[in-house]
């Protein structure tokens, strides 16, 4: 993964940014925009859409095997409950703790591969300031023409060899 990061002096630059890299097509689930409240990043990571996804992973997982859940605890403990009802019910639970699951790890495994905080807490920003984030996907130049473009500082993480 090659990460670019670039800094903003207003909200508008940035999103004017964020819409400039869609345009030559950064997907938003590649982007992290970020402000400092002074003690850390307040992170915007376009949740709906990974968390849409993550939470319909899960709970396709989860509902699989909530129902083979469900059909063993029907002929081990539930004897007295039809088959059918202990499968339902294992389904429900099942597909319902997937999602759940789902949804969390899916948004913080995402959230991982593209941001660690701890490589850019040295850039001292000031209140306003956004920092965007880029996985680039083999259009590094092409991103950091977009960004400085539309205002952006081009900034380098700490560890810049970890792919951040």
């Amino acid at each position: 993964m090659t990460t670019v990061g670039a800094v903003f002096d207003d909200r508008a630059s940035a999103s004017a940014a964020a819409d400039a890299l869609r345009q030559i097509g950064v997907a938003d689930d590649d982007t992290v925009t970020a402000a400092w409240s002074g003690e850390r990043y307040v992170v915007d990571v376009h949740a709906g859409r990974d968390l849409g996804r993550a939470l319909s992973v899960g709970a396709s997982i989860g509902l699989v095997v909530g129902i083979a859940l469900g059909a063993v605890l029907a002929l081990a403990v539930w004897q007295s409950v039809s088959t059918a009802t202990a499968i339902v019910a294992g389904g429900g639970v099942g597909g319902l703790l997937g999602a759940i699951l789902g949804g969390y790890l899916g948004m913080n495994r995402h959230r991982e591969k593209l941001w660690d905080q701890r490589d850019w807490t040295h850039l001292d920003l000031v209140e306003g300031q956004l920092l965007v984030v880029v996985d680039t996907r083999e259009m590094t130049e092409t991103a950091e023409a977009e960004l400085r473009r539309n205002g952006g500082r081009i900034v380098e993480p700490v560890h810049p060899g970890n792919g951040v």
